[in-house]
């Protein structure tokens, strides 16, 4: 049994280690696409928020 658990931690640690990278390379890339159009954060949900609103209208 213990073997099992040795093996799941080698395994999921650096799977879950990747998928933390990658979700934050997406933020900061996102982030700097943002701020090369000039928005700022409170600008963005504004249009995030209104394209929701078109999509269910």
């Amino acid at each position: 049994m213990e073997k099992g658990w040795i093996q799941l931690l080698l395994v999921g640690v650096p799977v879950l280690s990747l998928i933390g990278s990658w979700l934050a390379l997406r933020v900061v890339a996102q982030r700097g696409a943002r701020r090369r159009r000039g928005e700022s954060g409170t600008e963005h949900k504004k249009i995030i928020k209104a394209e929701a609103n078109e999509r269910f209208d």
